[in-house]
């Protein structure tokens, strides 16, 4: 397999971007297709980001995406053994009075006399240390095992637990990102909170996102116009009459126009200011704004139903060029900015892959040590239409994620590097390429002697 598909892979997010929908194979750019899928790696991501969903850390041990965070998501499983809560407390305990970072695995085998733990690498003498203080307790010596030997554990059986497990998590996780950024939403300056009636002015629901009719748009021939807000940014509330939103301050947003039989024009999208719209919207009522306030994390049922609207695959897929005409407009707008810095990335060269919503940047390089991976948000970014340049924008000030990976493809860290840092390392390679270039072309080719 390709050096950038190994790096690809390794650097993928274990996070809610991570996976789709449980079961489903990770998607690769072209350029990564076509230099072969290594499916070993492939499926092991797969049980990574399932167990990840599945894991909450039981008997007060990490949660397993704690671990992660901890490890860069490199950890290895140790069978223990141990199923009785009794002795598998004391065993604990004394993992915990050696300072081992470790998190309980989903029992896929109930019943089997065996515990799974996975723990960080750096600890591997302590456990050893640990394992040999109870060596008379245990019926036999504890094992590292793979993922797909801890998978194959519960037979079909156990697979099916995992991905049920797996699911559960998924939408917990889900549900807590969800209510959190509304909250956070609503305590912001950049955003201001607006409320949809479903009975009055809801057209029509898919399964990511719903059509509303704007308020006092109607026009004498009865059509009207409406905009479309995505399920992930809604909280339902009074009884589910109504969808609670936010619009961003300053932005931009797209219209629809709607005819007077209610059909949506989705290929003809108009781009205007939200300032426009939020006139059209009266100012959220007090209680309502309290009310979502105090809605918890757990409760599950302020969300909107993700699985309504799925029949309507058409609706849902055109959005796709709507959302690339806002992104464009949003990326526009930077441009010129002081405090933002304009980036031209040359995609054959340094683009490693993209996933999830990010592109995965390899930063220069001598060749001599780790590969450095630059995270971005593809909100930042917009691709050429030829393909071959990505333009981004980093603020000034900041922070961008970056990975440190080894030749063999392992993560060895995750860290923040500043924007200013980033930014000198792609400017300063990029003209030192385009010098080598201008070499080359000046460079007098060799005559031919007769």
């Amino acid at each position: 397999m390709s050096e950038e598909l190994t790096t690809l892979v390794q650097v993928l997010e274990l996070y809610g971007r991570g996976l789709n929908t449980l079961g489903k194979a990770i998607k690769f750019t072209s350029k990564g297709v076509s230099t072969g899928v290594d499916i070993v790696k492939l499926k092991n991501m797969q049980r990574k980001m399932k167990l990840h969903y599945a894991s909450t850390g039981n008997h007060k041990t990490m949660k397993l995406k704690d671990l992660e965070e901890l490890t860069g998501g490199n950890y290895k499983i140790l069978n223990i053994p141990l199923e009785d809560e009794g002795k598998l407390l004391n065993f604990y305990d004394g993992l915990k009075r050696m300072k081992v970072s470790f998190a309980e695995l989903p029992d896929l085998c109930i019943g089997d006399g065996y515990t799974q733990i996975a723990y960080n690498p750096q600890d591997a003498e302590k456990v050893k240390a640990m394992v040999e203080s109870h060596r008379k307790k245990l019926s036999e010596e504890p094992k590292e095992i793979s993922l797909e030997d801890y998978e194959k554990l519960g037979g079909e059986e156990g697979k099916k637990i995992l991905d049920e497990l797996a699911t559960k998590g998924y939408e917990r996780e889900r549900c807590v990102e969800q209510i959190s950024r509304i909250h956070d939403r609503n305590k912001s300056k950049d955003y201001t909170p607006i409320t949809l009636n479903f009975e009055s002015i809801l057209i029509e629901e898919c399964k990511d996102r719903y059509y509303f009719r704007i308020p006092k748009s109607q026009r004498t021939d009865k059509s009207a116009n409406a905009i479309c807000i995505k399920k992930e940014d809604v909280l339902i509330i009074d009884d589910g009459k109504t969808a609670f939103a936010h619009l961003k301050n300053d932005g931009k947003i797209a219209i629809f126009n709607v005819s007077a039989a209610g059909a949506i024009d989705k290929e003809h999208p108009q781009v205007v200011n939200t300032d426009f719209i939020l006139k059209k919207f009266g100012k959220v009522d007090v209680k309502e704004l309290w009310q979502v306030n105090h809605i918890k994390p757990t409760e599950t049922d302020k969300l909107p139903n993700f699985n309504k609207g799925q029949e309507d695959i058409a609706s849902a897929l055109s959005t796709s060029s709507l959302e690339d005409v806002l992104h464009l407009e949003e990326i526009k707008e930077l441009k010129g900015r002081k405090d933002y810095m304009p980036l031209e990335i040359d995609v054959g060269r340094a683009l490693v892959g993209e996933e999830n919503g990010v592109y995965v940047i390899k930063l220069p390089s001598d060749g001599k040590e780790n590969y450095h991976c630059l995270i971005l948000d593809k909100k930042d970014a917009h691709m050429s239409e030829d393909g071959k340049t990505l333009s981004a924008f980093l603020k000034k000030g900041e922070e961008s994620k970056v990975r440190e990976i080894d030749k063999a493809g392992n993560v060895i860290r995750a860290y923040g590097m500043k924007n200013e840092r980033v930014a000198s390392q792609i400017i300063k390679n990029e003209r030192k390429n385009m010098v080598k270039s201008k070499v080359r072309k000046r460079e007098p080719k060799m005559e031919t002697r007769r």
